[in-house]
């Protein structure tokens, strides 16, 4: 609702609701805006497109609980599993289990030149390794206790990433190791070996990411603002990084916290060692941009993709404030990132552009291997545990649901438009559907027909709160259609105004305009100036809130001030007729009409004396086509007009001596206050005989104090009704004899 006014208030009426309002127009147009919807074999640009995205096909569906790896070739796919510790193989299109390990989670794998498949299992920290028929060995066994990922290098030797303590090691053949590197850090995530020799290491939780040379020489690349370096992937002279940051909670969705946490601190010889525990983070939430609460000093978003040159370098490509990157692989057109909790594949460009090419149907993507030179993309996912072979093939067909739209209220749909790209062979089919629960079921409509005109359509679906749109693209693999910018027009149900707390103010009691153009003063809701002369007010009580609205008041006789509070449902614009009617009459009479701002100021002086009653009238037709537009209407308490003095009329006593009697009179207002003054000096209040000012007429009696002993005395008595009018009279007192 959009309040007019913040005016202070005694009175509250409620009007009840109609149709219609101003129309509204809901557009998808942008990224953020499809990215919110469903989509199934479609690709969303960054640029805000829709088009079919590349051929998604299921491998397997596992029972274990999560998958955290893959690794192997094209006629081999081997993937390791968490809360059972098993690698699973994939071949020939059929799922077996391949191994299990002792250990309940294989969160690493990697195949080498021979084409035996190791497996890193933890948290007991061994590296397996199997040869065709699946026989193992303990390939090598470090003292630490998680194996996080592994790698070859470009000399046929493994690197195996650790956590407590964090630590790189180096395998040769026979399975000999050496620690090539210890960290600072109590736990090494992620390892990426490059084509020159080089490696790469990243670690948790303080998210930095390190170089090896060929020579082993080690150099920090980039201290990230993130907790953990999730993924790593080298390309030519670069390095792209997957980082991520959030709370504990997200990261157990994701992956299991390490029991023991530990505060690593360095001895004498540089060597870690572990003094107490340390929780590792790992991802598991997210989608584009926005910005989530996190801890203070952590990066206000969850996730990052960046890219790392030698010579450190970096450049943000990717980021969200919802979506954490988990995996990273190079394909044939460019890097791909796999995020959770949507499980959504990005394709992303080195100049910050992407696209969304899939969205697999789990929540997270946990690893990805690319065969084929990039042409071919295996995926894994953790909930549920599934599989995915995704090529550069594209869809045929492809759908996009939108959000379900929100009108607040039930609505008349208009138009809808779309702007579309469709060659030849190629179609775009858009249709809705209505209802009225937030989400949709059996009491929503059927889908309608396709709409034929993309330059605008009537929507068929029903009147309703609630609308959802569904996009349908065909094409092939040389012919893609195109879809960018949805457009629906709405007309809400139109409701009342609603007027409340319309107060009269006590009579006199006017308020200056917050800025005044000219040096007069201009009155709050006075249209021209009467001349009066001006008083300051001294009793009249006024509210805070009306003090924050009026910058200063005034007291002008015969102006009475009302002021009025109004809302609209819509939002619509309003305005304001004010009416009168004398109590005991029920035909109202104008006094303004097409008023903008609730307030309103009437000269009484042209009014009869009496008691009236004022209603103000809200209308919404300046947002509304007339035969839609409402109002609304309130009365105010009765009050009076009264402009007329009281009677007074003063006599002096014979007996006692140097009394004075005074008996006044108002035909309309009760009297309010009497005063006296002797020779001119300071009033001094009196008292009716029942010594309370509540009638229209009453009696004053009494002696008067200071008089002068050695000349006549002047007595001015003045008499004030309650509105302001003030009436006296002289009486001259003779010596006293």
């Amino acid at each position: 609702m959009k309040p007019i006014s913040p005016l202070t208030a005694f009175v509250f009426l409620t009007c009840s609701v109609l149709d219609a309002g101003p129309p509204q127009f809901w557009r998808i147009e942008k990224a953020r805006d499809l990215l919110d919807g469903e989509t199934a074999s479609l690709a969303i640009d960054s640029r805000g497109f829709l088009e079919l995205g590349p051929s998604v096909r299921p491998l397997a569906a596992l029972d274990a609980a999560h998958l955290w790896a893959v690794a192997g070739s094209s006629d081999d796919l081997f993937v390791g599993s968490g809360d059972d510790g098993r690698v699973f193989r994939v071949r020939g299109g059929e799922l077996s289990t391949f191994f299990d390990a002792s250990e309940i989670e294989t969160y690493a794998l990697a195949v080498d030149r021979d084409n035996r498949i190791h497996a890193g299992a933890s948290p007991d920290g061994k590296v397996y390794r199997f040869n065709d028929d699946g026989k193992s060995e303990v390939f090598y066994d470090p003292e630490d206790r998680y194996i996080w990922a592994l790698c070859f290098d470009a000399r046929g030797r493994l690197w195996i990433a650790t956590g407590l303590p964090g630590r790189l090691h180096r395998v040769d053949g026979d399975g000999k190791g050496v620690v090539a590197f210890t960290s600072p850090a109590a736990h090494v995530t992620a390892l990426a070996c490059a084509a020159d020799g080089s490696v790469y290491a990243g670690t948790a939780p303080d998210g930095v990411v390190y170089r090896l040379d060929a020579d082993e020489r080690v150099s920090v690349l980039y201290d990230s603002d993130y907790e953990e370096i999730k993924a790593l992937q080298p390309h030519g002279a670069d390095v792209y990084a997957a980082v991520v940051h959030q709370s504990q909670k997200e990261a157990a969705a994701v992956k299991p916290t390490p029991p023991a946490t530990p505060q690593p601190s360095a001895s004498p010889e540089g060597q870690v060692i572990v003094t107490e525990s340390f929780t590792i983070v790992t991802p598991a939430s997210g989608a584009a941009q926005g910005a989530p609460a996190v801890t203070p000093g952590a990066p206000a978003f969850k996730g990052a993709v960046l890219k790392i040159n030698v010579s450190g370098d970096v450049d943000t490509l990717w980021r969200s404030a919802e979506e954490t990157p988990q995996a990273l692989a190079m394909i044939e057109d460019g890097l791909v990132a796999g995020t959770g909790p949507k499980g959504r594949l990005y394709r992303i460009g080195d100049d910050r552009s992407w696209s969304m090419i899939g969205r697999l149907p789990a929540e997270h993507v946990t690893g990805l291997l690319s065969l084929a030179n990039g042409r071919r993309l295996i995926a894994a996912t953790s909930n549920p545990s599934r599989i995915f072979s995704i090529t550069r093939e594209s869809s045929t067909e492809g759908s996009f649901v939108s959000q379900v739209q929100d009108a607040q209220t039930p609505a008349l749909w208009g138009h809808i438009s779309w702007d579309d790209a469709l060659p030849m062979n190629t179609a775009v089919a858009i249709t809705t559907r209505s209802g009225n629960t937030s989400q949709p079921d059996g009491t929503w409509s059927a889908w309608s027909s396709p709409y034929a005109r993309s330059e605008g359509d009537k929507i068929t679906s029903p009147a309703g709160r609630y609308l959802q749109i569904r996009a349908r693209l065909t094409g092939s693999e040389s012919a893609r259609p195109r879809l960018h910018g949805l457009s629906v027009a709405y007309l809400p149900r139109n409701h009342r105004p609603e007027i409340f707390n319309l107060e009269a103010h006590p009579p006199g009691v006017v308020f200056q305009k917050m800025l005044s153009v000219t040096d007069d003063i201009e009155i709050l809701g006075l249209d021209s100036l009467p001349s009066y002369n001006e008083s300051p007010l001294a009793d009249a009580p006024m509210t805070m809130a009306q003090a924050g609205v009026f910058s200063r008041r005034f007291f002008r006789r015969g102006l009475r001030t009302f002021t009025w509070q109004a809302t609209d449902p819509n939002g619509d614009a309003l305005t304001y007729d004010v009416e009168y009617r004398p109590v005991g009459e029920s035909r109202y009479r104008t006094l303004r009409q097409g008023l903008t701002e609730p307030v309103w100021t009437w000269d009484t002086s042209s009014a009869p004396n009496g008691r009236y009653v004022l209603r103000v009238i809200a209308h919404d037709w300046p947002s509304n086509p007339e035969s839609f537009a409402l109002s609304c209407k309130m009365e105010s308490v009765s009050f009076i007009v009264d402009n007329e003095p009281p009677h007074v009329k003063a006599i002096v006593a014979q007996r006692p001596q140097n009394r004075i009697r005074i008996v006044a009179r108002d035909e309309d207002s009760v009297l309010a206050k009497a005063e006296y003054s002797v020779n001119g000096g300071e009033w001094r209040e009196i008292y009716p005989s029942d010594n309370i000012n509540d009638e229209r007429e009453e009696t004053y009696d009494f002696a008067p104090t200071g008089l002068a002993n050695d000349t006549p005395n002047v007595i001015v008595v003045r008499v004030t009704d309650l509105l302001g009018n003030a009436s006296s009279a002289r009486v001259d007192m003779p010596l006293a004899e």
